[in-house]
């Protein structure tokens, strides 16, 4: 787990020529490969995923190799997992996905991935409605909305409850154009 997180890509070859377990765990239930998706070091990633690494395998709450990929922005290891066959659309528990994380994030690069393998631009937040193209809304992230829309997100969908996020609530009934006026991001709103 160590040589992954730390990128030593040769020791992590070493350690699988010798039958170390691929799926091994820590206490917080994190892989080798997703300590390595999360520090974006993609020749480790590569390496875990041909010895048969499970690119789906979630630590607690439900995060998994791609899921941290895409929140820290690592295109590459976002590749390299769907390449891999991560599923593309794998939520944690409220309801947020891969392509929601790196919206809010303003990933356009991993955004592009997502949206090219199939990722699903309408799955909202449990409970509260939140989509990918309101979250982007809701960070002033104008290209990551303007390539959601190109994919088709729907601009009328709107959120379905009182949300607090980042020190500011947002009510019911709000779409991703009323996100940005709310929230002061003139670029996103026009």
């Amino acid at each position: 787990l160590i040589a992954a997180a730390l990128g030593h890509v040769d020791v992590v070859e070493v350690l699988l020529s010798a039958n170390a377990a691929v799926n091994q765990t820590d206490v917080d239930g994190r892989t080798a490969l997703y300590l390595a998706s999360l520090y974006g070091f993609a020749a480790v990633v590569a390496v875990l995923a041909a010895a048969g690494a499970n690119v789906d395998q979630a630590k607690e709450g439900g995060v998994t190799p791609l899921f941290i990929a895409c929140e820290k922005g690592h295109v590459d290891v976002a590749r390299l997992l769907l390449d891999h066959k991560a599923s593309v659309d794998l939520a944690v528990k409220d309801g947020r996905t891969p392509l929601f994380v790196a919206c809010q994030n303003g990933h356009v690069a991993v955004v592009d991935v997502l949206l090219a393998t199939g990722a699903s631009s309408e799955r909202a937040m449990v409970g509260i409605g939140w989509t990918p193209l309101i979250s982007a809304a809701f960070c002033g992230h104008a290209a990551v909305m303007e390539k959601l829309l190109a994919a088709g997100a729907d601009r009328s969908a709107a959120t379905t409850a009182e949300h607090i996020f980042d020190g500011s609530t947002t009510p019911a009934g709000l779409t991703a154009l009323s996100v940005a006026e709310l929230r002061g991001h003139s670029a996103v709103a026009a």
